[in-house]
């Protein structure tokens, strides 16, 4: 149903604004509305199409979506996405996944044999996806800081493979190549500006995924192929 709530006075309608899953602008002619300004403060998502100046008030992907005007299809395509977040309980999220991960930080710096150096290393791979994590559960506002963490990740965890691995297998990088080309594909359309971003982050995976493959095939022992399962894991789940 659609409630018209009449004058509002200040801290009534900055509630309003607090309240609402999102504020959605969908003007043809406009300059800079007020109302993106006062969602945006409230720290709501806002969802606007780009006439006039509301493409500059809305970081899109980040503070929230900027669309075409007259693209139906887009708006509610990013409305759905919103909407879906909103009406699930998160609670439970927000502590499992960082403990999570926590937990995984904690028993890779136990004791144990190997090189010390490669540990580390996979220790602030893991520290980055705790990061990567935190900010992510901050959508929109923090997902290009969690996509930059989760990238930086890869490019660590390239680092640590790299010191397993003789040298880069062909086939496994031509095979991960192949499935990076059919999410960028998939994702292209809908990443707006963020193109970029999407691309150096999928390549990074790729490419993650390639090295874990060739210290697999360096020495196919039983914790290489953990090592390969875990990376093959997380371009799957990214896909």
């Amino acid at each position: 149903s659609v409630q018209f709530l009449g004058h509002l006075d200040e801290p009534s309608l900055r509630e309003e604004y607090a309240r609402a899953a999102v504020v959605v602008q969908t003007a043809v002619l406009e300059t800079a509305p007020m109302s993106i300004s006062q969602a945006l403060a409230a720290a709501t998502t806002v969802v606007t199409t780009d006439a006039g100046g509301c493409r500059h008030l809305v970081r899109d992907g980040e503070t929230g979506y900027v669309v075409p005007i007259g693209d139906a299809e887009t708006l509610a395509d990013r409305l759905g996405h919103i909407l879906a977040d909103y009406r699930q309980s998160w609670t439970l999220t927000y502590w499992l996944k960082p403990i999570t991960m926590i937990c995984f930080v904690l028993l890779a710096l136990l004791p144990g044999p190997g090189d010390p150096t490669y540990r580390y290393t996979i220790v602030a791979g893991l520290v980055l996806s705790l990061i990567g994590d935190v900010c992510l559960m901050l959508r929109p506002a923090r997902f290009l800081a969690g996509l930059l963490a989760f990238l930086l990740a890869h490019l660590v965890y390239i680092g640590a493979f790299g010191r397993l691995a003789d040298d880069l297998w062909w086939p496994a990088l031509l095979l991960a190549a192949l499935v990076g080309a059919i999410m960028t594909g998939v994702l292209w359309s809908g990443a707006g500006r963020l193109r970029p971003a999407v691309l150096a982050y999928i390549a990074a995976i790729v490419l993650m995924v390639a090295t874990a493959a060739s210290a697999w095939h360096a020495n196919a022992d039983s914790g290489r192929l953990a090592l390969l399962i875990g990376a093959l894991l997380f371009l799957i789940s990214d896909g």
